[in-house]
């Protein structure tokens, strides 16, 4: 239904955009809500939810080991749920995306990867993904079985919710080639007791 789609879009948008003041403010989430997580349990969950939005596509994890991080687990599944359905949206229907993780012992670093082979973009376009409300040229041609509509402020977010986790998010690309981010999140202290 067009009316609720449109709707839908509305909301997250402006979802969207209170996460934003609340970043610009400085309290991107509540103390309270920062605790260990396993990133490997993130990833899963996220790719299994992606799974139920979108059957047809193929998307998979590639999880060789685990890491702690610690955060707020609402806004990390958000980072992540973000690459994907950017991937879903812009890698081309076809595209395969993968999410992975890899842990950095030598920098203690997790670094979480969402890649495609899809169409890819050009430099300047990758040098402005994580602008607000940037959209390159290839969002008109979004995927038409794209449920969550879109505002311009996915990847913006995903930046200022990673550099509030004390991490780095980088991406990518090239046309015809396919994209990958990667986010590098410190990873949990471990305690000497």
């Amino acid at each position: 239904d067009l009316h609720l789609s449109l709707r839908r879009q509305r909301q997250m948008c402006i979802r969207d955009r209170l996460l934003l003041t609340r970043i610009d403010n400085g309290t991107p989430f509540d103390l309270a809500d920062i605790k260990e997580i396993s990133v490997g349990s993130l990833l899963t969950s996220a790719v299994d939810a992606a799974h139920v939005s979108w059957p047809d596509r193929d998307i998979s994890l590639v999880l060789s080991e685990d890491g702690i991080v610690v955060g707020d687990e609402t806004r990390l599944r958000q980072v992540v749920d973000n690459l994907i359905v950017n991937a879903v949206r812009h890698a081309g229907e076809n595209a395969q995306i993968r999410v992975g993780l890899r842990i950095d012992h030598e920098h203690d670093n997790a670094l979480i990867m969402v890649s495609d082979n899809g169409i890819g973009m050009d430099a300047d376009t990758a040098s402005h993904v994580f602008d607000r409300f940037f959209r390159g040229d290839h969002s008109r041609a979004r995927d038409t079985d794209d449920r969550s509509g879109g505002s311009g402020l996915g990847l913006s977010i995903v930046k200022s919710l990673v550099e509030a986790h004390r991490g780095t998010v980088t991406v990518a690309s090239s046309p015809g080639a396919g994209t990958q981010f990667v986010v590098t999140l410190p990873l949990a202290v471990e305690s000497d007791d």
